[in-house]
């Protein structure tokens, strides 16, 4: 986003941490408080605080900030909390309304937030050298250039995946250990729709 680009400096880093806690406020904090039955006014809205944002601002400080080894053992520890809370929260929640609650699972939760800080410290912690190969990188490379169709893909896919379980086996639905398989298949379809679709002469043109 370029207007992030423009104050995305160290010098402002406080500022950045600041626009952050706005964001994880306004996006995470009143959305949970709203489904615990706490009604909030609009006026309370943060209009510079929206969906997403906080992802950015987060992987950006996580990536221009020092973190001591305490700290990041505290995030680990964090996303191993996140993870227990999606797996377990969602399975009670679900079998508690007797339909499958998404609320922890959303990218807004707390819990996603908490997992997806400590992946991204351990990815960036990791020594990648060893997966510089000119084979890997070629598949790396093919992967990568999917990955925008997958976005624009994924949702479709995922709609279709659960209209297909939901009369095959509903019960798989609202398992909390099918989360990450379904993840994962999720993507693996998607990727191979928008590469199949990449070589079709006039859909080609449907993904960038």
């Amino acid at each position: 986003i370029p207007v992030i680009s423009l104050v995305a400096k160290k010098e402002n880093i406080k500022t950045l941490c600041y626009w952050f806690i706005l964001c994880f406020i306004n996006v995470t904090i009143f959305p949970l408080l709203s489904s615990l039955g706490l009604e909030f006014t609009s006026f309370l809205e943060i209009p510079i605080a929206f969906s997403f944002l906080n992802y950015i601002l987060l992987g950006w400080l996580l990536d221009n900030v020092y973190l001591s080894m305490r700290i990041r053992g505290l995030i680990y520890a964090g996303g191993v909390v996140g993870l227990l809370m999606m797996f377990f929260g969602t399975s009670y929640l679900s079998m508690r309304a007797g339909a499958i609650d998404a609320r922890i699972m959303e990218y807004s939760s707390v819990a996603c937030m908490l997992q997806a800080t400590a992946l991204f410290v351990l990815i960036k912690s990791i020594d990648w050298s060893f997966l510089q190969r000119k084979q890997l990188d070629k598949k790396v490379a093919l992967l990568s250039s999917a990955s925008f169709g997958v976005y624009l893909t994924h949702l479709i896919v995922m709609d279709c995946l659960i209209h297909v379980l939901v009369r095959v086996s509903p019960g798989m639905l609202a398992s909390a250990w099918f989360i990450l398989p379904k993840a994962l298949i999720v993507y693996v379809l998607s990727v191979g729709i928008v590469l199949v679709v990449k070589r079709i002469p006039v859909l080609r043109h449907v993904y960038p």
